[in-house]
């Protein structure tokens, strides 16, 4: 215990004393306190040291098993965030009323589409540090407890596929051909 810090002691001691786990003595709902540990339990078939199936996997395919890790890792992100999206929306569980569903239906719908595309590296205005940006910013903004957040994430996005599209229209109609300038 002499190596914790003295907040978490404070919290475990606390849980202790109450019959908690500590994820419900810092007043997460018990539904959702079982579900982050349920996914993250489910999780551990991908996540080395475990990661019974991608050693099986890296078996069946005759490949080391550290790149089908990274793989699996890279294609189970989304995974990962939302374990933690339970923790901050428990509309993803539906706890909380219509709204609060809708809100985390729609924030898990922005995730779903930004951490993949920043993952699988997807063009959205054609500079590559841009894109990785933008998506970052949507990621994190999503991510923020609040109603507007997702759909200020969602008009991002929308609006960085635009320039985009616009900027790749412009170079198509060029033909990539510079024209001299006019005297």
């Amino acid at each position: 215990m002499a190596s914790k810090g003295s907040d978490e002691a404070t919290v475990d001691a606390q849980a202790e004393r109450e019959g908690k786990d500590a994820l419900t003595a810092v007043d997460v709902p018990p539904l959702a306190a079982h579900m982050f540990v349920f996914y993250f339990a489910t999780i551990s078939v991908i996540t080395p040291p475990v990661c019974v199936a991608v050693f099986v996997g890296a078996g069946i395919a005759q490949t080391n098993w550290l790149p089908a890790a990274r793989e699996a890792v890279r294609l189970g992100a989304m995974t990962y965030v939302v374990s933690f999206l339970i923790l901050i929306y428990p509309g993803m569980i539906g706890q909380g009323g219509t709204l609060a569903v809708a809100n985390a239906l729609f924030t898990g719908l922005v995730l779903v589409v930004a951490i993949p595309f920043l993952l699988g590296r997807l063009p959205l205005t054609g500079r590559r540090a841009g894109d990785v940006a933008i998506y970052l910013f949507v990621i994190a903004l999503t991510v923020v407890p609040h109603p507007m957040t997702p759909l200020v994430a969602a008009l991002i996005l929308a609006a960085g596929w635009m320039l985009g599209r616009r900027s790749a229209a412009a170079l198509e109609s060029n033909d990539g051909t510079c024209a001299a300038p006019q005297e």
